[in-house]
């Protein structure tokens, strides 16, 4: 259970470092000359990016769940946990602010807090 855990976690690492990169497109892809143009491909990243964003969750929040299950508690007993079940929490809002106000650049700055979180994560003692 723990390999799964690991594995997960590095997915959900990989993946949520993609869809930043697929928010910073949307982001840069709105500000071209031609408006029509640039909004449907703007509208286009944004949309991969938030499907990255929905997959790199799933991901995490397996780990969460497999991390629940090998130490039969929540994830809040040491920094390894808090620092995973706070990252999850972060791109779960940026995912809320997304959908509820349309603020990619909000989405963006989360995911990219979450990621750091989860590297940081990463590098503690489980």
């Amino acid at each position: 259970m723990a390999r799964f855990e690991s594995i997960s976690l590095i997915v959900s690492i990989v993946i949520l470092a993609v869809s930043i990169i697929f928010s910073i497109m949307a982001l840069t892809g709105s500000r071209t000359s031609s408006k029509q143009a640039a909004g449907a491909g703007g509208l286009k990243w944004d949309n991969t990016g938030v499907i990255f964003t929905v997959i790199g969750l799933i991901f995490l929040t397996l780990s969460i769940v497999a991390r629940a299950i090998q130490t039969g508690h929540g994830p809040f007993s040491n920094m390894y946990e808090f620092s995973i079940a706070f990252s999850w929490g972060i791109v779960a809002m940026g995912l809320f602010f997304q959908w509820r106000y349309n603020a990619p650049i909000v989405k963006a700055i989360a995911l990219a807090v979450a990621v750091i979180l989860l590297i940081y994560a990463n590098t503690l003692p489980t």
